[in-house]
């Protein structure tokens, strides 16, 4: 994780977001006699913000996850468009999820 001093209406909306995905891969990743990996990165490239979390584990149905009308999956979402971010799920060896932020803003 870079070293950023990111504003509060920015970190409160991501530090969710990130509990959310977080949360999700430990819940339905891995079974009881799997030992998965979570990896966890936040950059900022070309005045982005990209969050990426990573997981090894068991891969849901892309179109189905996406899909999903879950609370935790509603709250990914709006904290996303909140943050104005690009939001992707990738699923193949694992799932990750990589929100690009556009609209966030640095402390002074």
């Amino acid at each position: 994780i870079d070293s950023l001093e990111i504003d509060i209406d920015t970190m409160i909306p991501l530090g969710l977001i990130l509990n959310e995905l977080i949360s999700n891969s430990l819940k339905h990743a891995f079974t009881k006699e799997q030992k998965g990996k979570i990896k966890v990165s936040i950059k900022e490239i070309n005045e982005q913000l990209i969050l990426k979390v990573q997981d090894n584990g068991q891969c849901p149905d892309n179109k189905e996850y996406q899909a999903s009308n879950k609370f935790g999956n509603r709250l990914i979402l709006a904290f996303s468009q909140k943050l104005k971010a690009k939001y992707n799920i990738e699923t193949n060896n694992g799932t990750v999820v990589t929100l690009t932020i556009n609209n966030y803003q640095k402390t002074a």
